[in-house]
């Protein structure tokens, strides 16, 4: 998912998302977010928060048996962008709601992080850039991991700031969303107290290196009981 160095993100229309699953537990979504993003600048860097609404979709194998999904939630994160070469870094965290196509209510709830990026310097585009994922997706029947890549871009317009001494954008992102279903967790099999450590030895994300509040978040959201997600 992009973290545009000047980007927020703009409620869009979920577009009809069809795929095709690829092997066993493969995993492909697409999402559309929107939102604001206030920025503060040093001599070398652009940092940024923002929050906004975000619109999940896609389908994932389980036991052999494709479940397409669909959801609608929160994120928020913090991004950083060089002035000088326009790269892009960012840490965002998602927590949505919706359901399966079998009716069963659904949880979405992660992070991604952006680790390549570049910004765009024309009209209202805001720039692309890709990163990893890490989503954890809880029903009453299943509880599971989703990990893998993530790649998008933001368009975004400047807009009349909140706080007079900052610069604030509105806009739009779209990203997709490819990778596995944990092939070593069966349904159910990753309850976890909120004081572990995530579920799972890898670390996709790299969470240690994330400013401590997100990190913090995210945690909570991958390693709470799967009847508080």
């Amino acid at each position: 998912m992009p973290l545009r160095a000047q980007a927020s993100f703009a409620l869009l229309l979920l577009a009809a998302f069809s795929l095709a699953v690829h092997g066993a537990h493969a995993f492909e979504a697409a999402g559309e977010a929107s939102g604001s993003l206030v920025l503060s600048f040093s001599a070398t860097d652009v940092s940024a928060t923002f929050s906004g609404s975000v619109s999940l979709s896609g389908v994932f194998l389980l036991r052999d048996k494709p479940i397409e999904f669909a959801a609608e939630g929160v994120l928020n994160g913090d991004g950083r962008v060089g002035l000088m070469s326009g790269e892009i870094a960012g840490w965002i965290v998602i927590s949505a709601e919706g359901e399966t196509n079998a009716g069963e209510v659904l949880s979405v709830h992660g992070g991604l992080i952006v680790t390549s990026g570049t910004g765009a310097g024309s009209g209202n585009a805001l720039g692309s850039g890709s990163g990893r994922f890490d989503l954890r997706l809880s029903t009453p029947s299943f509880d599971i991991r989703a990990r893998g890549d993530a790649e998008g871009a933001a368009s975004g317009r400047f807009v009349i700031p909140a706080d007079s001494l900052r610069m604030q954008l509105e806009g739009e992102a779209a990203f997709t969303l490819l990778g596995s279903i944990r092939a070593d967790q069966e349904p159910s099999a990753s309850a976890a107290s909120p004081g572990d450590p995530l579920i799972g030895e890898e670390d996709p994300l790299a969470i240690d290196t994330w400013p401590e509040h997100l990190a913090k978040e995210l945690r909570r959201a991958l390693c709470a009981p799967a009847e508080s997600t």
